[in-house]
């Protein structure tokens, strides 16, 4: 695979090219558009296009090799990195996905970090903590599902959703607390993992996460 840039003043767009037939499915789940012979993304100006721009030519093949697991992702040196980044900040946030089933014990193989952060109000802050990392911008999704999304690349791909604003603070008590390498970190009770696997039809992890439910 090959990677590019495209820039202008108002907009920027990511270019994949050489990308194997197997693949080329998996890219336009993840929203990049055939163009010919290659594949674009595309986003609107951001002030930090040409840092943002730039990480995505230095890390995006390795960035969608994992994506497409054409090659494993060191998600726990992801992991690992993305703390001691977040440490002593205050800045609440957990793990979902399939890391989130990783640590609880389940054999699956993450290609990559799903990180939630439940306080939109930290939003300025983690896109600036995380702006030298930053391969998809960091943005503001008002009126949808979540509050904000975006995507940096630290050893693997690391991908952050942040929830819609509320006037009552998110309830972290539900969440599952367990020590991973030396420190605590919350992840994703296993019911949520069920829930969410199953809204997206992923029967073979729903399986495994009952079979662990049932045998623990």
């Amino acid at each position: 695979m090959k990677v590019a840039v495209l820039k202008n003043p108002y907009t920027f767009a990511y270019v994949v090219s050489d990308v194997p037939e197997e693949y080329r499915s998996r890219l336009l789940d993840d929203l990049y558009w055939p163009v010919e012979h290659s594949f674009l993304k595309q986003w609107g100006h951001d002030p930090d296009m040409e840092i943002i721009a730039g990480n995505f030519e230095t890390h995006g093949v390795e960035s969608l090799a994992q994506l497409l697991k054409i090659r494993p992702a060191p998600w726990e040196q992801a992991l690992s990195a993305f703390i001691e980044k977040l440490a002593g900040t205050g800045i609440r946030w957990y793990i979902h996905g399939s890391a989130a089933m990783a640590i609880w014990g389940i054999d699956v193989a993450p290609r990559d970090l799903n990180i939630i952060f439940p306080d939109l109000s930290d939003f300025d802050r983690v896109r600036q903590l995380f702006l030298a990392e930053t391969i998809y911008p960091i943005e503001l999704c008002p009126g949808w599902l979540m509050g904000g999304l975006g995507g940096v690349f630290i050893h693997a791909n690391i991908g952050l959703a942040f929830m819609n604003a509320s006037d009552v603070p998110f309830d972290m008590r539900p969440l599952t607390e367990v020590e991973w390498m030396g420190r605590t970190i919350a992840i994703s009770p296993l019911e949520w993992l069920k829930r969410d696997n199953q809204h997206y039809g992923r029967a073979e992890r729903v399986e495994l996460i009952e079979r662990f439910m049932n045998k623990s």
